[in-house]
């Protein structure tokens, strides 16, 4: 996996047979910047913080998560790993710093919980995703009102210029189609005005 201490000297055919990208997914991670470290003598696991307050560990070459842990009450956001043992530090809103350090020679099941934990993440994605998309998707309605407004403005400069428009600016709206009212060519084919910059101001 990737490309070495000097890309430019893999030839196409050392190119072709890179392996995938590791995806190592579980946690959930949208309300704050979260660290990720190497972990292990040989920087075998990957780790990483969540938002809902877990830290996650993976297996760096099969990207198999194999640790779950509550390392905060709301988020853990920071770790970092000791450079020569196996000694991890933690933080997140707490006012705590958590040290973690191997204790058992038992392999240590995932928790009772952990299909919740990433049922919960996944459901906290999606729904962060929703949020996103509708923070830049515009209101229609908006679009409409400024198209409208825009147009009234537009017109009304122009029979004013040139004489041209003795239309009735004072006419509900309450019918009126999104570009309707312009004259041919000036709108494409769903009627909607192109070529229309709209400039908001708080």
């Amino acid at each position: 996996m990737g490309l070495g201490p000097n890309p430019l000297l893999l030839s196409q055919e050392d190119v072709g047979k890179l392996e995938e990208p590791r995806a190592y997914r579980g946690h959930r991670n949208f309300q704050t910047v979260k660290g990720v470290s190497f972990f292990g003598p040989n920087d075998e696991y990957v780790t990483s913080g969540s938002d809902c307050g877990h830290i996650f560990m993976w297996k760096k070459k099969s990207a198999g998560l194999v640790r779950v842990m509550k390392g905060d009450n709301d988020i853990v956001n920071q770790l970092e790993s000791h450079p020569h043992i196996p000694l991890l530090a933690t933080s997140g809103f707490e006012n705590t710093i958590k040290l973690w350090a191997p204790s058992s020679k038992d392999i240590t099941p995932l928790p009772p919980d952990f299909d919740e934990i990433l049922d919960n993440n996944q459901r906290g994605r999606e729904a962060h995703s929703q949020a996103r998309l509708m923070q830049v998707t515009p209101d229609m309605d908006l679009i409409r009102h400024l198209l409208r407004l825009h147009r009234r403005q537009g017109w009304e400069a122009f029979g004013s210029r040139e004489g041209r428009y003795d239309g009735d600016t004072d006419a509900s709206d309450d019918d009126e189609e999104v570009g309707g009212g312009a004259p041919p060519g000036d709108a494409d084919e769903e009627g909607i005005l192109v070529d229309i910059e709209v400039t908001c101001q708080p």
